[in-house]
């Protein structure tokens, strides 16, 4: 019973979407039962009069008429009904466009946490099928749908016409065809719990072709020849799944052989009804023509109104995941009803208070009860070992997670209670893993489409170290980046992939800096530069920087070394050294490390 409520439920959602946004397919629908009907009465009540006429008085004049009207009919309706079809179905692909574009907003507005949960990657990939497909989801559906209701007022016409000759053949009849459809039925849902099993194969399926097909790993797939081990995982992964969809096709087989045996012996009692009929006197030739008729394209008619009946009940759980997709919460959700505005402030002051943190399906904790403070337009460092949790304070700081206890304070008010975005626009980060966009240089920097600030955009290349890059391309903002999109478009070293981020984050122009390994793709003298570019740019705002070159800390103001989720030692670069804890002893092996590698070269 909550199955078939469920299954209503989005039945009624897409008809009223549809109502919503495509009223018109309302009247392709009634448009296409209107004509399909004249063409089902044409069809087998033309050749009934034609006959009655012929074995009759055989009247010249009526039988021309008679065939005149038929053609006409059929030829109008059949025009009409073909024209109507092709406005539906593009209007339909519109329809379902509709929803590509809310599927794409919503993976893009969804909380962050999401696209980090393998088990969102496979439903996503999984709900992607309601939208990916003419043939099933929204317009699969509703294409049936089209046909389903024409088809199924043709089959109430040629019932009324059989039931006048005997009721029991239509009981026959839709007994018979009805158990198929419990049989197609139950094969569907058979195919639905199963196929749920397929979302990690068409998800590993996706990767491996990309990964096959993109440039970027282009080079050691050639160099490590790597392409037999992918093709060999390709080839696991479709033999995985290649057994899914025969275990699906041994189900569907057992209801078309059923549907054989039951329309054979269907087919045999109704026409030799209709054979005795004939022979006893009860009905006429043209009576029995009309009724032959009838009861063949009936059989057809209603084996595929039963068929679609089956496939938009099977598809609809499509319906659902998309629905259930649709409705998960946007990042800006979930917070308090009313907001309050970020203060206006020359400096900003983040304080962390008393706060626990855990990723969602585990239960240990990155940081326990942590108490810290970044002080109000001051330049912090933080430094740890690997795992430490650099990383994921700045996914706290930036609100791509919230604490799971405790609160994080902006001049003193819970970041929480701030509009998402308001707040946002005071940070301007460079994560430690940049993305680059197939756009032109200059969105990739402004992530803006036109109406750049210029003055604001040739400062920020100057800054980030890009003026070099810039002139060799004729100094052209419009310039396009990678060649996903644009043949001519121009692939970036890492260091030059690391520099546009770095000067998506100076033209952003934010109060609060945040720069997650800037430098690790840069060389010596860019880095050297970049850091004295830091301490000037970064003068009277907040900044928090993160670095595993622990020499490359010394122009901020204070060190914050992370060791067991809390702050084990704090002080500026020479303080550090002087306590000779473990930031001295992390400074001496790793100032070991490149001397010794400055020795070996130099040799």
């Amino acid at each position: 019973m909550k199955r078939k409520k469920k299954s209503r439920g989005n039945f009624l959602y897409l008809l009223k979407e549809a109502w919503r946004s495509k009223r018109i397919l309302y009247l392709y629908f009634v448009l296409n039962i209107v004509f399909t009907l004249i063409l089902s009465a044409a069809a087998i009540l033309t050749p009934r009069y034609l006959i009655a006429e012929l074995t009759g008085e055989a009247r010249v004049k009526t039988v021309i008429t008679i065939a005149a009207v038929f053609f006409v009919a059929t030829a109008a309706a059949g025009t009409i009904s073909a024209v109507v079809k092709a406005g539906y179905e593009m209007d339909i692909s519109r329809f379902r466009y509709s929803f590509i574009s809310r599927m794409k907003e919503k993976i893009m507005r969804v909380r962050y946490e999401k696209l980090e949960d393998p088990k969102y990657l496979n439903e996503f990939w999984r709900v992607t099928s309601a939208t990916s497909d003419i043939e099933f989801g929204v317009q699969g559906i509703l294409t049936q749908l089209f046909v389903l209701s024409a088809n199924g007022v043709s089959a109430v016409f040629y019932l009324s016409v059989l039931g006048k000759l005997n009721f029991l053949i239509v009981l026959l009849l839709i007994a018979d065809i009805y158990i198929v459809y419990l049989l197609r039925e139950k094969a569907s849902k058979y195919e639905v719990e199963i196929s749920r099993k397929a979302s990690p194969f068409g998800r590993r399926q996706r990767y491996l072709t990309n990964v096959m097909g993109n440039l970027a790993y282009g080079k050691d797939l050639r160099i490590y020849g790597l392409s037999n081990i992918l093709l060999e995982k390709l080839m696991l992964n479709h033999k995985s799944r290649r057994k899914i969809d025969v275990d699906i096709q041994k189900h569907h087989y057992g209801a078309d052989l059923a549907e054989s045996i039951l329309s054979c012996v269907r087919d045999i009692i109704i026409y030799s009804y209709l054979i005795c009929s004939v022979l006893e006197g009860r009905i006429s030739i043209a009576d029995f023509t009309m009724c032959f008729m009838a009861a063949a394209t009936l059989t057809v008619t209603l084996e595929k109104v039963f068929e679609d009946m089956a496939f938009v009940k099977g598809d609809l759980f499509r319906i659902d995941e998309m629905r259930t997709f649709l409705d998960l919460p946007n990042e800006d959700e979930g917070g308090p009803k009313e907001t309050v505005p970020v203060p206006q402030a020359d400096h900003y002051e983040i304080t962390f208070r008393h706060v626990s943190f855990h990723y969602p399906g585990t239960d240990e904790n990155v940081y326990t009860d942590f108490n810290f403070t970044i002080k109000a337009g001051k330049k912090l460092a933080i430094v740890g070992i690997n795992g430490a949790g650099k990383t994921t304070l700045v996914k706290l700081v930036t609100r791509l997670y919230d604490p799971t206890e405790g609160e994080i304070l902006l001049n003193g008010t819970d970041i929480r209670r701030f509009a998402l975005q308001d707040y946002r626009n005071l940070l301007a980060a460079v994560f430690q893993d940049i993305s680059l966009f197939a756009m032109t240089f200059q969105e990739n920097i402004t992530c803006e489409e036109g109406g750049a600030d210029g003055e604001r955009l040739l400062a920020a290349i100057e800054e980030a170290g890009l003026s070099a890059f810039y002139e060799q391309h004729g100094k052209n903002p419009d310039l396009p980046l990678t060649k996903y999109l644009y043949h001519d478009g121009v692939d970036v070293s890492g260091g030059e992939k690391q520099k546009i981020g770095i000067a998506r984050a100076l033209y952003k122009n934010g109060k609060i800096l945040i720069f997650d390994e800037p430098t690790a793709a840069l060389d010596a003298h860019a880095e050297y530069t970049l850091y004295h570019e830091l301490a000037e740019i970064s003068k009277g705002r907040t900044l928090l920087f993160i670095s595993h070159r622990l020499a490359s800390t010394r122009f901020c103001d204070e060190i914050a070394l992370i060791d067991g989720g809390r702050v084990a030692e704090l002080g500026t670069h020479e303080e550090l050294l002087e306590k000779k804890g473990k930031y001295y002893q992390m400074f001496m092996a790793q100032k070991k490390y490149y001397e010794e590698g400055e020795a070996a070269h130099e040799a």
